[in-house]
């Protein structure tokens, strides 16, 4: 009878807590998205004060920016010449 009695107990405070968790779950799960969504937000933020990438960083600039552009008529050879 005695194990019986501890048997119910058992049950009966696992589905106690069942019920207390499914009532809080939603709870428990938005706050858990709101926390992964803050830490991707930072680290976003991060990345993007870094300015250069590992890529730049190794292989320099890739794309060279020219400072000035040289007058038309040293680039472009005119037609009726």
């Amino acid at each position: 009878m005695a194990g019986m009695s501890i048997a119910f107990a058992a049950v009966g405070a696992t589905v106690l807590v069942g019920v207390v968790i499914r009532g809080k779950y939603d709870e428990i799960e938005q706050s858990m998205f709101e926390a992964q969504d803050e830490q991707s937000e930072r680290e976003a933020a991060k990345e993007n004060q870094k300015g250069s990438t590992a890529a730049d960083d190794f292989f320099g600039q890739t794309v060279p920016q020219p400072s000035t552009q040289p007058p038309a008529s040293e680039t472009e050879p005119s037609m009726g010449e």
